[in-house]
């Protein structure tokens, strides 16, 4: 397959696109704005052929997603590669019929080569939250996983066995357990170690936002950014109702507290 380069905000690389996925990408490219672009997405999603259910199997699972995802290879007599795959989230399903369509009727050498910065380059970048960015990434691995085994006369059932034991280190994310304390800032101090302790948290960023507002108190606003296994089985509701009960005190001197509260699996970190 013919590679096609990419030069975006001083990036060059070589993102190893199929020539079928260089179509799509350009079409989607070719799209006035980002609504439009989404729209085309959904289409996709819509047009896509139906993935059979008993495909739908652990070891076609892809680990990692926001949504459920499964994605099943085969292999001809010419060591061309075909897909199928699904979703039970329209956005993911579209992401899904694009690497369905743009890696299917090629080599495993071929697809090996695609990267998954060509997401960036079709526009599609800005639609992606970190969490469905990663499980875009996890999907392309599972795919190539799935060809290179093909490639090799290996089962699928091996790409199984290996998600496996990645799951097995994965569930032993690191915690948090410290911070670094900032001079004159007590409140934000008191409330870093209030969360770290609650929570356990994978990944905490509590920015204090007070500069963006005017005439208004020292530490009186904040956004926190909190993934957390603690918050596995919980609502919205219940999670930030959690953290509200633990920073009861300090909230009394603070005007606005915006959260983001996510399971590492929602995240995309497992």
């Amino acid at each position: 397959a013919a590679a096609t380069r990419l030069y975006v905000q001083g990036l060059d690389a070589d993102l190893g696109m199929t020539t079928g996925l260089t179509e799509l990408v350009e079409s989607l490219r070719s799209v006035p704005d980002d609504k439009m672009r989404f729209k085309q997405l959904l289409f996709l999603a819509a047009q896509a052929e139906k993935m059979p259910e008993d495909l739908k199997t652990p070891e076609n699972k892809v680990q990692g997603c926001l949504s459920t995802v499964h994605v099943h290879a085969t292999i001809d007599g010419e060591g061309k590669v075909y897909y199928t795959g699904d979703s039970d989230g329209q956005m993911t399903k579209g992401l899904v019929a694009i690497l369905v369509k743009g890696l299917s009727g090629f080599s495993p050498s071929d697809i090996q080569g695609v990267q998954p910065e060509f997401i960036q380059y079709a526009g599609l970048g800005t639609s992606l939250t970190p969490g469905r960015n990663n499980g875009f990434i996890n999907m392309l691995a599972k795919m190539k996983q799935q060809a290179e085994l093909l490639g090799e006369g290996k089962p699928l059932s091996e790409a199984s066995a290996a998600d496996d034991a990645a799951s097995e280190e994965e569930d032993a994310l690191p915690v948090i357990t410290t911070f670094e304390e900032k001079e004159d800032k007590p409140r934000y101090n008191s409330l870093m170690r209030k969360v770290i302790d609650a929570f356990a948290p994978v990944e905490i960023r509590l920015e204090d936002t007070t500069h963006m507002h005017a005439n208004q108190a020292p530490e009186s606003h904040f956004r926190l950014t909190l993934i957390s296994s603690k918050f596995d089985g919980l609502p919205l509701v219940k999670r930030q109702q959690a953290v509200y009960a633990l920073i009861s005190e300090e909230m009394d001197d603070i005007h606005a507290f915006q959260m983001y509260t996510k399971t590492p699996e929602e995240e995309g970190l497992l």
